[in-house]
């Protein structure tokens, strides 16, 4: 059986993360919250599990291992290869792209939002409850952006 690999480069809004191990996530008030997981499926295709929440803490749509589980009404669901998109139909706001751009390479861009805590990653910029923004930077690990 094939080792999976865990060091990715994740292009993250419009910056890098090297090194990265497969999760993306960030301490609140001590609490580890995993915002996303990816992995290397056997056929080399990056697949993907998360859950998309709304403002009003509705699950917009909910992926486990690249397959869509669940899907609010007024969200579609795009793909192309592996590459997936979750777009609000009305607004067309983008929810959750993941791009495979090559072996252990991949761009994630999404709106996170938690009690408390917005963030949203473009292929401009990843802001941060509306205060911070990041644009063309490197981190070292997926543990390294969200220790802000």
């Amino acid at each position: 059986m094939k080792k999976l690999t865990t060091n990715y480069e994740v292009v993250f809004g419009s910056n890098a993360i090297l090194n990265c191990d497969g999760i993306i996530s960030f301490k609140d008030k001590g609490k580890n919250q995993e915002l996303i997981k990816f992995k290397e499926g056997k056929d080399g295709k990056i697949l993907v599990k998360c859950t998309l929440i709304d403002d009003q803490g509705e699950i917009v749509a909910e992926l486990h291992d690249g397959e869509l589980v669940k899907i609010k009404e007024r969200y579609l669901k795009q793909t192309a290869g592996s590459d997936i998109r979750i777009i609000n139909e009305f607004t067309g706001d983008v929810w959750l792209e993941v791009s495979s751009l090559g072996p252990q390479k991949l761009k994630i861009n999404r709106i996170f939002l938690l009690p408390g805590f917005k963030m949203v990653a473009t292929d401009d910029y990843l802001k941060i409850n509306d205060s911070i923004t990041f644009s063309s930077n490197i981190f070292e690990n997926c543990s390294d952006i969200m220790g802000l």
